[in-house]
């Protein structure tokens, strides 16, 4: 008998047992099973997400290796609706309580986002991994005096100019830099993000499909018109030849003497100082415009002049002899490629991007779409979506 009201006790304290554990396992199998809704939402989101992404731009990929889709709120938005009622159409389980698409942190022609792209482009492009595209020093394979009469391309559509990221924009160009410089190669510190962006620039934009035929220059200068462009670059190359030259006449005992003696026949007495900066600041231009008539022949001029590398003589500074070419052959120096990587450097980063950004809009709508506008390309999505009472957010980019 004992024996039975034992085995009696313990079945009833069993079955307590299992009906006290029968709500606890409802709500272990509740929260199991949102669990496994979340996690399918959350894998679904991702691949929604992904497929929008996919819809990039081929064209802009394939000439400037940039990531982007064309799209807006509503347009994504109903995008992912379809993606979703597809998914769902068959789970009595979930119910969709609403969606919603943030787009404004994923703009293409955003400064950071764009420059991003820009370093890590150029970082594949030092490691060799293009070598399919134009390729930098074309210019020394081409000089550009060859090519000063292939265009003059320029742009007069003012819609067209008022569209560009960089419009209202007024960049900034300094040449503080210059008088702290030693050398003009790897002017930009290697593995710096202006070391890449460099690169880019000469990667990407040199190409011959592209509207204006002088690239780089448009970035310095950001003129209308190749022509523009070029007297530009002209005119920032003979200043700084200016100041180098000038350093040069002042520190060579030869040409100093001789400038003063002339100072002193122009301007006897306490005038002859006067006339001695005179005879040095156009001696310095005349060397200067001679070296970018060198440097526009394929040329090289050294950032620092010696006896050897100095062309111009005392005579043609009296005669003011300006359209002559003195070429003394310099086996070492820099070329114009090199000076316009100067140029580069003194030129401020967020206008160097924003140029960039020009050129690629303007060689779109040239080559691909007349509509093109960067401003309406993302690189990215951050897509919301409510289901269940419980909200689930997923945020994916290209970089």
């Amino acid at each position: 008998m004992i024996k039975n009201v034992k085995k009696g006790s313990v079945l009833v304290m069993t079955a307590m047992l299992i009906s006290a554990m029968i709500p606890v396992m409802g709500i272990f199998f509740f929260h199991t099973k949102e669990k496994a809704i979340d996690g399918s939402v959350h894998a679904l989101l991702n691949l929604w997400n992904q497929s929008v992404m996919g819809e990039y731009n081929r064209d802009l990929l394939q000439a400037y290796g940039i990531y982007g889709y064309r799209g807006y709120d509503k347009k994504v938005k109903d995008k992912l609706r379809d993606y979703m009622d597809y998914s769902f159409k068959d789970s009595e389980n979930i119910k969709v309580e609403g969606v919603k698409i943030l787009l404004r942190n994923h703009r293409l022609a955003d400064y950071e986002k764009f420059k991003k792209q820009l370093v890590e482009l150029g970082q594949i492009t030092l490691a060799g991994d293009l070598s399919s595209k134009i390729g930098i020093g074309k210019r020394q394979e081409k000089k550009i005096i060859d090519r000063l009469e292939e265009s003059n391309r320029y742009i007069i559509n003012e819609e067209v100019l008022q569209y560009l990221p960089s419009y209202g924009h007024f960049g900034s160009f300094s040449f503080s830099e210059v008088k702290n410089l030693k050398s003009i190669d790897n002017i930009a510190k290697r593995g710096s993000d202006a070391y890449f962006i460099h690169k880019y620039i000469f990667q990407y934009l040199e190409e011959e499909d592209g509207y204006f035929k002088f690239a780089p220059e448009y970035v310095i200068c950001g003129n209308k018109s190749d022509t523009d462009n070029l007297n530009g670059v002209k005119w920032r190359i003979i200043g700084i030849r200016e100041i180098f030259n000038a350093i040069y006449l002042y520190n060579s005992p030869d040409k100093i003497s001789a400038i003063v003696a002339a100072a002193q026949i122009i301007s006897p007495g306490i005038g002859g100082e006067a006339a001695k900066h005179g005879i040095v600041a156009t001696w310095a231009y005349l060397e200067s415009t001679n070296d970018y008539k060198l440097l526009i022949k394929g040329k090289k001029v050294p950032l620092f002049k010696d006896d050897i590398s100095w062309a111009t003589e005392p005579k043609h500074v009296i005669e003011r002899i300006f359209g002559i070419l003195i070429d003394k052959d310099n086996k070492n120096g820099n070329t114009y490629d090199d000076y316009l990587k100067l140029l580069l450097f003194l030129t401020d980063e967020r206008t160097k991007v924003l140029r960039i950004m020009d050129l690629i809009q303007i060689n779109m709508q040239f080559r691909f779409d007349k509509d093109f506008m960067l401003e309406e390309h993302f690189n990215g999505i951050t897509s919301v979506i409510k289901i269940n009472g419980r909200v689930h957010e997923v945020k994916k980019e290209y970089y």
